[in-house]
This record gives C-alpha cells, sequence and structure tokens, in this order.
C-alpha cells in the first residue's frame, strides 16, 4: 500500500527554490535495503513506524510503497531482498538531495539503530534530467 505524505510534504517543493515557476518535475527515490540477519522484525518495526514518516517530511515527497524483490533466483544478483520507492516532486533535485542529506547527518530523519541494516544498501534518485532550454525547431 502506498502510505501518503501529509499535504505540506506534498506541496512543499517550492520551499526548496524559492521563487520556482512552471511544473515541479517527478523523480522518484529507490533505497535497496535489507535487515540482518535475526532483525527483520527491528528493523521492520523502525522502517515503518521511524524511518519512513520522518523521509516522507521532505518537501515535495508525495508517496512511499515497500516490497519484496521478487525473482527466481534473488542470489544472481547479490541484491537486498527489501526495497522502498518514494515519489517525490522537486523543481531542483540537486536541491531535495541535499534537504535529504542534511536531515539525515543532522539527525531530522534518524539513523537506523546499529546492528538491524544488512547487506548492500543502495540510495539512487531517478526521474527526468535537469530542465534545458527549449529545442529549437526547425
Amino acid at each position: 500500500a502506498h502510505i501518503q505524505a501529509s499535504a505540506a510534504a506534498k506541496g512543499g517543493a517550492g520551499s526548496l527554490k524559492p521563487g520556482a515557476t512552471g511544473e515541479a518535475r517527478t523523480y522518484y527515490l529507490f533505497a535497496h535495503v535489507e535487515a540482518a540477519e535475526g532483525k527483520d522484525q527491528a528493523f521492520n518495526d523502525f522502517y515503518n513506524g521511524t524511518h519512513l514518516p520522518e523521509v516522507l517530511q521532505v518537501p515535495g515527497m508525495q508517496w512511499a510503497v515497500r516490497g519484496q524483490l521478487v525473482s527466481q533466483t534473488p542470489g544472481d544478483f547479490n541484491a537486498p531482498r527489501t526495497f522502498a520507492l518514494y515519489e517525490v516532486r522537486s523543481y531542483d533535485i540537486a536541491a531535495t538531495m541535499a534537504e535529504f542529506d542534511r536531515r539525515m547527518k543532522g539527525g531530522i530523519i534518524k539513523p537506523f539503530p546499529e546492528g538491524i541494516i544488512g547487506r548492500n544498501m543502495l540510495i539512487s534518485w531517478a526521474g527526468p534530467k535537469a530542465a534545458a532550454a527549449p529545442a529549437h525547431q526547425h
């Protein structure tokens, strides 16, 4: 199920780019991470009860969903078993990423408790390239 961000977060993209005009663009944040061996309950409790709500307060965040890797041979990819996908609207994805990092480094988004994260934590952003000048038509 999608977990919705607050109305303030959903509409907050402009706070990271004051005076922005036009439409904010849609981007996605992928977090690939799994629980350490035997720590599934603690990992999921923290992720769902603390981490998701804190990440969803970053201006421009729209929603999040968590899931499991679906593959006949997940070990072939050496990938984490679980992921979270977030949708964000942003006028300036670099500013959004910087705000996310600032909140992580400042403890506004709390770090995972010691020992509950397993292998392969990977965070990536995806979406359109930065807005460019309109192409000339011939």
